[in-house]
């Protein structure tokens, strides 16, 4: 395997427990940050509550970590705003600083949550970025946004189905109220949608929020599998050298770390299906519903980090409301790239 480019956790700050992750993966002209939090060098929380502030700090973080990766702010493509609302400066303060800083073409992508894991944080913020990108085509992967109301939810399926471009990963973020139908309406037309996929931004607004990563249409290799088995749900999908891989478990009677667990396992077995394992990962993504101790993190990550060996993947962690299907208390993402040798 071509030789990856890790910026170590050390480098900026550390967390509570050793991790096996890292702040920068970047393979080729892709890179993908971890999530970057308004802390200190001892993992203190600066500008607690403060939206506005805390952006600006993670702003400057995150250009330090490019940079120490061999990029820079014009590289950023995407970038993953995991916000408390409530926060001091709002939507509003915090969409203006990012915007000021990374400029007009960034693809800023604002994603509510209920809270966090360490008090006093507002803000975490994952990067996607590429060496060579034109806008939001990044190599062979194009990023996209886009936002609507329910009425128009048949449309936008229709528009999916038809389109000549695959889907590598995709995620539907609904207000509490439109989660049913959102969820419905998926079964019926988008048979491998996993069920995690769809997931609940709280009981305000009125737009559904699709955010997708779709490989170009001649990239050859192109698989798209929703399988079940042992009570895990698992939705996988390759084009080329690129995997990307969702699972949840469906048990209601499993606590969060037993969930965890059984994913883990089935997300192994897929992976090895495939020809990868958990080296070939470069970015992992988990949504999970639980409280606000920093203690059901480590929990759950403790879980997860038994897979991984130093340096790492970039790695985030996020609660959220919940998911459409109520059994389900985590939902784990992995994005593999597999490189030449």
């Amino acid at each position: 395997m071509a030789a990856r480019t890790f910026v170590p956790f050390e480098d900026l700050w550390s967390m509570a427990i050793d991790v096996p992750y890292s702040f920068l993966v970047r393979d080729g002209d892709h890179a993908w940050t971890c999530g970057q939090l308004a802390l200190g060098t001892d993992a203190e929380v600066l500008s607690p509550n403060d939206l506005t502030e805390q952006s600006e700090i993670v702003c400057r973080n995150i250009g330090d970590i490019l940079a120490k990766g061999g990029m820079s702010t014009a590289d950023a493509a995407r970038i993953i705003l995991y916000y408390l609302p409530e926060a001091r400066g709002g939507l509003e303060g915090m969409m203006r600083v990012f915007r000021d800083y990374f400029g007009p073409d960034a693809l800023l992508d604002p994603f509510p949550v209920p809270h966090f894991y360490y008090d006093g944080v507002a803000l975490e913020v994952d990067v996607f970025a590429h060496a060579a990108r034109k806008g939001s085509f990044c190599g062979d992967l194009h990023h996209q946004s886009r936002s609507f109301e329910l009425m128009d939810l048949a449309a936008t399926l229709d528009e999916l189905e038809t389109a000549n471009t695959p889907l590598l990963s995709e995620h539907w973020l609904t207000p509490t109220p439109f989660l049913e139908d959102v969820a419905a309406s998926l079964r019926e037309t988008r048979r491998s949608v996993h069920p995690g996929t769809v997931i609940d931004i709280g009981p305000s607004g009125d737009q559904i929020f699709l955010r997708t990563v779709a490989a170009m249409s001649d990239t050859p290799g192109q698989t798209d599998e929703a399988l079940q088995a042992d009570g895990v749900e698992i939705t996988l999908r390759k084009a080329s050298e690129w995997l990307w891989i969702q699972g949840s478990a469906e048990r209601t009677s499993d606590g969060l770390v037993d969930q965890t667990t059984r994913i883990m396992q089935a997300i192994a077995a897929r992976l090895a299906e495939n020809g990868f394992c958990f080296d070939d990962v470069v970015k992992s993504t988990t949504h999970y519903v639980a409280g606000d101790s920093a203690a059901e993190l480590h929990d759950n990550m403790q879980v997860r980090n038994s897979r991984y060996s130093k340096p790492g993947p970039a790695s985030t962690g996020v609660p959220v409301f919940g998911f459409a299907d109520p059994s389900k208390k985590i939902v784990v993402d992995l994005t593999a790239k597999k490189t030449d040798a």
